[in-house]
C-alpha cells in the first residue's frame, strides 16, 4: 500500500479559523507501511532458521492534540519508524524521513501524540529460532530480537466528529 504525502507551500496564507458551532473532536489512525526500496536492515535467515512474531497485538489510535482542535487544521499524515525491543515494547519513535516534519504545521504536537500512543502498544516479540541436530535429536533454540516497523499516522477532523480507519496489510 503506498502512502502519499502532500507538501504545503510555505508562502500560502492561512485562512482565518471558522466560527466554532459544535464541540470539535479529532481522531487519529495508523496504517502499516511497506516502503519499497527502503534502506531498512533485515535479519538474514540461514538454513535451519525461522522467524515468527513481530506482529501488533495491543494498540490504541493516537489522540488528536486537544490544543489544536480549534485551529481546524487540514488532515495530517506522518510516517514514523517504530523501534521495538525483544519484549515487544516500543523503544523509540522517529520520523521516516525526518524532513517531513518541516512541511507540517504543529508537527511536534502530532509527534508527541504518536509517541504517547505507541508507548502503550505491544507487539508479539520477533523470535528467531535456530533448529539443529543435537545428540541425534532436532532441538529448537529460540531467541527474541529487536526489530522496527514503519507506520503512517493520520489525524483529521470531519465535521467535528472523529474519523478513524484501521488498515492492516
Amino acid at each position: 500500500m503506498g502512502v502519499t504525502l502532500v507538501g504545503l507551500l510555505g508562502g500560502c496564507a492561512t485562512p482565518p479559523p471558522r466560527p466554532i458551532s459544535a464541540p470539535l473532536i479529532g481522531a487519529g489512525s495508523y496504517t502499516p507501511v511497506t516502503a519499497p526500496g527502503a534502506q531498512t536492515r533485515r535479519y538474514q535467515l540461514g538454513a535451519g532458521q525461522s522467524a515468527s512474531g513481530a506482529t501488533l497485538v495491543r494498540f490504541e489510535n493516537p489522540v488528536y492534540p486537544p490544543a489544536l482542535l480549534a485551529r481546524q487544521l487540514a488532515p495530517v499524515t506522518l510516517v514514523m519508524k517504530l523501534v521495538i525491543d525483544g519484549d515487544g515494547r516500543v523503544l523509540r519513535v522517529q520520523p521516516d524521513p525526518p524532513a517531513q516534519l518541516r512541511q507540517i504545521d504543529h508537527a511536534d504536537a502530532f509527534v508527541a501524540a504518536i509517541e504517547i500512543c505507541t508507548r502503550q502498544w505491544r507487539f508479539a516479540p520477533l523470535i528467531i529460532t535456530i533448529t539443529r541436530a543435537e545428540n541425534g535429536r532436532w532441538v529448537n533454540h529460540p531467541e527474541a530480537k529487536p526489530f522496527s516497523l514503519v507506520y503512517a499516522f493520520s489525524f483529521e477532523l470531519r465535521r467535528g466528529k472523529p474519523h478513524t480507519v484501521l488498515v492492516h496489510e
